[in-house]
């Protein structure tokens, strides 16, 4: 229970950190930086005499991580919420268990593939490699891919029979093993209960 606990607190930061990731975005257009990057881009585009700068690889990539960021926020929201402690009491444990479990993997997939459509193929770009150090959106994506990965690995049958039993109550042994003290001499030295 202990440790459901600290799982919900990081959820819900989670959520605190991309909401405050998306007001940010929102808000990064409206600074003066942004402003000179129009301007450059537009005395770049009259002195090289093009009329349209349209690129269609660019303009998808876009649309693909900020729909992905979207998605993902959405679903980390319905997360916090069916957190709060007056909703996690209306549900039965199939639903609370549904929710936190399954739409947590997806807000994580989702948050993940937004990281990755950002980075697209800069990635491999040299440029980028700044003090031979990869670019930072490469570097949060290694604890999330490893956890994707290793839920795909559990859903395996080989190890997804043996979760379900553990997740039912199994035990390896089968039975419950009490000590007895060494000066007991009666009596076996464990009991099956």
């Amino acid at each position: 229970d202990h440790w459901l606990q600290h799982r919900k607190q990081i959820g819900l930061l989670s959520f605190f950190c991309a909401a405050l990731h998306a007001l940010y975005s929102f808000c990064l257009p409206l600074g003066r930086v942004n402003r000179y990057e129009v301007v450059n881009l537009a005395i770049k585009q009259v002195l090289a005499n093009k009329s349209h700068l349209w690129i269609e690889e660019e303009v998808w990539r876009m649309e693909i991580y900020l729909s992905l960021g979207v998605l993902a926020l959405g679903t980390l929201s319905q997360l916090a919420v069916t957190s709060l402690p007056s909703i996690a009491n209306s549900l039965n444990w199939r639903e609370f268990s549904f929710v936190q479990s399954t739409l947590g993997f997806v807000a994580l997939v989702l948050s993940t593939l937004h990281t990755l459509t950002y980075g697209w193929t800069r990635a491999f770009e040299d440029s980028h490699y700044k003090f031979y150090l990869p670019p930072t959106f490469t570097l949060t994506l290694l604890v999330p891919c490893v956890v994707i990965l290793a839920k795909g690995l559990f859903l395996l049958p080989c190890f997804r029979r043996k979760l379900s039993r553990i997740r039912r109550g199994w035990e390896k042994d089968g039975g419950v093993k009490f000590a007895l003290p060494v000066d007991h001499t009666l009596a076996q030295k464990t009991s099956h209960v």
